[in-house]
């Protein structure tokens, strides 16, 4: 009986002393705390991690479709420029956003509105260990200017992450790097927010690149962001100033080829003003830095797999009147232009393509169409036969994501056209 008492009392005192506070209040394994990250390196590879969710993947290379940098399905889909494409029971939920039906459940709304929350958070984490780096006893500090540079960039990227989060839901809460709420309403517009950023990067941000690589963001894309978020404010004015100044400070480009800003080995180029860095290793590694969003978007037999397909309405926006102007009025759905789609077998297996509807040229640059060469190398293309269901998807395929046929093995990941550049 004497023991089992000094028993319980060893084990009273024992749990007394293991219950501290900092028991409770441990540093969580397998992750760096803030006081590690408070220094140089650790806020540049916090803010590499801010850039890295601008290709839409955070989990792996499959289902970030609806985080595409493209936006092809928020943006094109649903509008009038594409429909979802492949057969109508493959990735369903795509169809209820084309027909402006989404339920809650439905995960592509989850896919980006996760893949944008995780950006933002990327940015606030950057600038909230950059306050404490430069306002506190760790040393070194950045230079001023970098210092500022490195908010210019991580508001950029944070105004970008709640421009797309505000298109799709409207209803958005605003975090930044001085919340603490672990509840924040969404009963405000955020657009000021989002112009407050862009308006530090124009003022942060040079017109060189910041530690001179090419993927980060300068002076002339927080200018044109700010201009395009304007103009989705209707601020016209406000928005040609800021657009003006970036064409004023372009090349020319009246004769640069249409087809360059849509060929991986002309990335970067003078008409490209924010591009995400896609990168598939030459052997084809590394698939998910390429651009996984975009994966399903090739011709059914080209690749894979039939999605992201021009609407008729789209192909018939390409024709013009006979001094090659555009059909303003809207004349151009007068007698839609089908290509092949409806005929009977007969009449289908002989179709050739009418060469004297008037077109603009660039409608072969952008829509694949039966009995029209395609893109390099892979002749003229054979219409159904590149489409999964062409009762679901129409008589056309993409072009501007799709890559050369030379260029299909080193430009994308084995078994996945998770495409490099682009």
């Amino acid at each position: 009986m004497k023991n089992l008492k000094y028993i319980i009392i060893l084990a009273f005192l024992l749990n007394v002393y293991s219950c501290k506070k900092d028991f409770i209040q441990g540093n969580p394994q397998g992750e760096l705390t803030a006081e590690q990250l408070t220094s140089q390196q650790g806020v540049e590879a916090l803010l590499t991690g801010a850039y890295g969710l601008l290709n839409g993947n955070l989990n792996g290379t499959w289902g970030n479709y609806g985080a595409a940098p493209s936006q092809w399905l928020f943006g094109e889909v649903a509008s009038d420029n594409a429909h979802k494409g492949s057969s109508n029971g493959d990735q369903p939920n795509m169809n209820l956003i084309e027909q402006h039906s989404p339920t809650s459940t439905n995960d592509n709304l989850a896919n980006i509105w996760d893949r944008c929350f995780e950006g933002v958070q990327r940015c606030n984490n950057t600038l909230r260990i950059l306050s404490s780096l430069q306002s506190g006893s760790a040393s070194p500090k950045f230079a001023e200017a970098r210092a500022k540079e490195i908010e210019g960039e991580a508001k950029l990227l944070r105004a970008h992450y709640y421009f797309f989060l505000v298109r799709v839901f409207s209803s958005v809460p605003y975090i930044d790097e001085n919340s603490t709420g672990a509840s924040v309403p969404n009963d405000k517009d955020i657009y000021p927010n989002i112009v407050a950023d862009l308006q530090v990067a124009v003022a942060n941000l040079g017109t060189a690149k910041p530690n001179g690589q090419v993927g980060r963001v300068d002076k002339y894309i927080a200018q044109a962001y700010l201009g395009k978020v304007l103009l989705y404010q209707k601020k016209y004015p406000e928005a040609y100033a800021q657009l003006n100044a970036v064409i004023a400070a372009k090349p020319d480009l009246v004769t640069l080829p249409f087809t360059d800003n849509f060929d991986i080995n002309k990335e970067n180029g003078p008409e490209s003003i924010f591009a995400v860095q896609h990168a598939v290793g030459a052997d084809g590694t590394g698939g998910d830095n390429g651009n996984v969003g975009d994966m399903l978007n090739f011709p059914y037999a080209v690749a894979c797999c039939g999605f992201f397909q021009p609407t008729i309405d789209l192909a018939n926006a390409f024709k013009v009147d006979a001094d090659g102007l555009p059909l303003l009025d809207g004349s151009y759905r007068n007698d839609p232009y089908v290509s092949d789609l409806g005929l009977p077998d007969a009449e289908k297996a002989s179709y050739k393509v009418n060469t004297k509807l008037n077109f603009d040229p660039r409608i072969d640059y952008t829509i694949g169409r039966r009995d029209v060469d395609y893109k390099k190398g892979y002749g003229a293309m054979p219409g159904d036969a590149w489409i999964r269901d062409a009762s679901n998807g129409g008589p056309f395929v993409v072009v501007k994501n799709v890559l050369d046929a030379d260029q299909v093995a080193t430009g994308t990941a084995p078994g996945a056209t998770n495409v490099t550049g682009l």
